[in-house]
Parts: structure tokens; sequence; C-alpha cells
């Protein structure tokens, strides 16, 4: 089956437990299926993935590298994202032109009083870094529009400079900054 149309759920309930998913997967869906994983984060308890090395360091990047983005901080927020070791290409064959990584994902379950839904969440974080280079005000402009007043206000009870760049926050300062815009703005945001 299609493991990124796969109901990790479904499984998870019939097996009344928590699942392991291991792979060494094909580049081109890393990213979609982690974004499957963090959807179904209830079903999945942790994964071992061999990826490619630069996709591997994205993952598992910290504030204020280059790598950091969007996929880091969505699961810096629900994960712990290890790297294993490294697989170069001398160890297939044929031989691909790309060094791969094994890292492994440990899922977190946040008590529910701190969740903000995965949707909104991912919305939020994809807005920061469209455009990575702007500052976090007007990257998130175009998300909030005429409801900007919520966004100022959000900055402010967070205690975060809205002329930061995305780059710079942490997950956790990103999911409070989550939190305190869900509380404020318009259901048609949310």
């Amino acid at each position: 089956q299609d493991i990124l149309t796969f109901d990790f759920s479904s499984l998870s309930a019939a097996q009344g437990r928590q699942l392991v998913v291991l792979g060494n997967l094909p580049y081109n869906i890393t990213s979609p299926l982690i974004f499957r994983l963090l959807e179904s984060l209830s079903a999945i308890d942790r994964a071992v993935f061999m990826v490619q090395k630069e996709v591997g360091e994205r993952l598992a990047a910290n504030p204020g590298t280059k790598d950091y983005g969007v996929l880091s901080v969505l699961l810096g927020v629900c994960a712990k994202v290890t790297k294993l070791f490294a697989v170069g290409p001398e160890q297939f064959h044929p031989r691909p032109k790309v060094d791969s990584l094994v890292i492994r994902i440990d899922f977190l379950h946040q008590p529910p009083d701190r969740q903000v839904p995965f949707k909104f969440f991912r919305s939020l974080v994809n807005s920061a870094f469209q455009q990575r280079r702007k500052t976090l005000q007007n990257s998130l402009k175009s998300l909030f529009g005429k409801h900007s007043g919520s966004l100022e206000n959000a900055f402010a009870a967070a205690g975060i400079n809205p002329s930061r760049r995305p780059e710079t926050l942490t997950p956790s300062e990103f999911m409070r900054l989550a939190e305190l815009l869900r509380e404020s703005s318009p259901a048609s945001i949310q």
C-alpha cells in the first residue's frame, strides 16, 4: 500500500498500541511522509529512517542554522530527532550520487491542554518560512490580513520581537505564538 495514504491510526487501534515505522525512504517522499506521521501523532511511537543526508540535517536542525525550517519546527514541538549514523554512497550498488543519514524520531505526546490543531500550527509555520528573509511580522501579515491586531497582541504577550526572522525562533516560541494567536484570532483564520 502507498505509505503516503496509509491509515496509521486504524492499524494502531487494531494493534492496541502505538506503531514503530522503519524504512529506507525514497528521498522524494521524506517530507510528505513526515507530515503524514505528524498528522497521525497519537498512533506513532517512533520512526527510524534512512534519508538523504541533507534532508536528515534539516529534520534535526537547530534554530539559527541554515538548515532550520518548517519540518525542523514541526518536529521540534512533538519529537526528538537523533542522527544515528551516516551511510556513504559506496555502501550501495549501484552507487547513488548522495550521502545518506539514518535518523531516529521519537514522538513526544503533548498534554491535551497544550494542543494547537496541527493544521493551524503548520499553516502558521509555513507562512513564517515562506519568505524566510522577511521579519515575522511581515511574513505573517498575509495570513492574518485585516486581523493583524491579533498578531501584534500575540507578539507582545509571547515576548517575541516581531522584527525577528523565523529561523531565530525555537519550536516552543512558535508554539507559544500559535497558542496566543489561536486564542485571539477569528475562527476564519483557525
